[in-house]
């Protein structure tokens, strides 16, 4: 019988080590998984479309197990198993299409186009292997425009200019609120042709505040009246959304000038304010005499005194003696041009 005392101690060191190694070669080791549990489910906070517009740099990180081309790299697994025209879907680039961009962006991202910036980069033109294409693409590839997908008329406007129709639902009509009065307020008919900057805050980047990204109000217009349609912060105007109705707006017959402050032309005052009539005006109502001389103010406006002559004899070179505007610089342009 072998005593374990005649055994050296070198021996058995050596024997416990054998054996703690054979241990650890049959033992069944935690391996950890590449991706977290819910990483293919929608409704998880780990969904793998949260990482890819969360995180810096997807495209490497994707691309460093699937692939560069997503195919399937050292995983085997390839991205177009589930995705089968990764990176987009089908008819992403296609404007018939329910799978086109533009209502992507419309019901999922609220109009941030930015996020593009996640795998195309800064100025949206790094370009991403496409299955459904078999080439690499850019949002660049089709928005040509000096400023890429971030041209204010590729949500907006046309080639005439940037302001609807088209709106953001695609409307064309002015009876659409998105639409609504934009043309005629632009056209120098009446008036000179009114700024963006009256109505909006007219952004210098897509991001800029008031615009897309941290919008106050997602799908609505952020309204900041501007120094002609206030007169100068004289005046406040309002807007409502539910009824697209604009009020108390110095262009609409808002005004109110003081006697007091004419000077040598007081004598065309009856009363001691010449005043506008202050209509409410429906913005979608293009067409139905909203905007027709006298609407906004009375022929001759209200404290003026009675018209013995046409307006064209003392307001020379704005209207001829029918009425009808002749310089659209000299109306509703915040001054009272007289002689």
């Amino acid at each position: 019988m072998l005593k374990l005392r005649s055994i050296p101690v070198a021996v058995l060191v050596v024997f416990a080590a054998w054996l703690l190694a054979s241990c650890a070669d049959t033992s069944d080791f935690l391996v950890e998984k590449t991706h977290p549990d819910g990483w293919n489910s929608a409704s998880s906070e780990t969904f793998h479309g949260k990482f890819v517009l969360e995180s810096a740099s997807p495209s490497e990180s994707c691309q460093s197990c699937h692939g560069q081309d997503y195919g399937g790299g050292t995983s085997g697994v390839s991205c177009a198993t589930c995705h089968s025209a990764y990176p987009h879907p089908e008819g992403f680039a296609v404007p018939a299409s329910i799978e086109f961009h533009e209502a992507v962006f419309q019901d999922m991202a609220d109009w941030d186009i930015t996020k593009c910036q996640t795998c195309h980069g800064g100025d949206y033109g790094r370009e991403i292997i496409s299955v459904q294409v078999g080439e690499t693409i850019s949002c660049l590839t089709c928005h040509v425009g000096d400023d890429g997908p971030e041209e204010c008329s590729v949500c907006h406007g046309g080639a005439q200019n940037d302001a609807p129709p088209q709106d953001l639902m695609d409307n064309t009509a002015t009876t659409a609120s998105g639409v609504g009065a934009h043309q005629q307020h632009i056209a120098a008919q009446i008036a000179a042709g009114v700024e963006c900057s009256e109505c909006h805050v007219e952004p210098d980047d897509f991001d800029d505040p008031g615009h897309v990204v941290d919008d106050s109000t997602p799908g609505m217009a952020e309204l900041v009246f501007g120094t002609l349609a206030t007169h100068d912060g004289e005046l406040d105007p309002t807007y409502d959304f539910a009824t697209s109705t604009c009020g108390n707006s110095y262009c609409h017959g808002g005004f109110a000038f003081a006697k007091a402050d004419a000077g040598a032309n007081s004598w065309g005052y009856a009363e001691d304010f010449i005043r506008g009539n202050n209509p409410n005006v429906v913005w979608s109502a293009v067409g139905t005499g909203e905007a027709e001389c006298g609407s906004c103010h009375s022929l001759p406006p209200i404290g003026h005194i009675p018209a013995a002559l046409a307006c064209s004899s003392c307001h020379v070179g704005v209207t001829d003696q029918q009425n009808n505007i002749l310089d659209p610089t000299l109306h509703i342009n915040g001054e009272k041009d007289l002689f």
